[in-house]
């Protein structure tokens, strides 16, 4: 049951709230950089605390920080994102 509890944080958590954020019509930039900020929280969270940092935590937020650092270089985050899964 842990296994799936840090699936639900590392992963469902940020994705839920940059969909969430993009419903509410907030700009897709803000809400990558939103959506990131819950793995790198829990990740320093638990290395403050001497625990082993896994790979999925910093994956989330390593993509999302790609993407977004694209969008600043072409300055269209929509492009950005559909070159990423092309």
């Amino acid at each position: 049951m842990k296994g799936f509890n840090g699936v639900l944080i590392e992963v469902l958590a940020p994705l839920a709230l940059f969909y969430g954020l993009r419903a509410a019509d907030v700009d897709q930039l803000l809400a990558l950089l939103a959506g990131a900020a819950i793995p790198v929280v829990t990740g320093l969270r638990d290395l403050a605390a001497g625990e082993r940092i896994g790979g999925v935590r910093w994956f989330v937020p390593g993509a999302m920080a790609v993407t977004a650092a694209g969008s600043f270089i072409s300055g269209s985050p929509a492009r950005c994102c559909c070159a990423a899964w092309c």
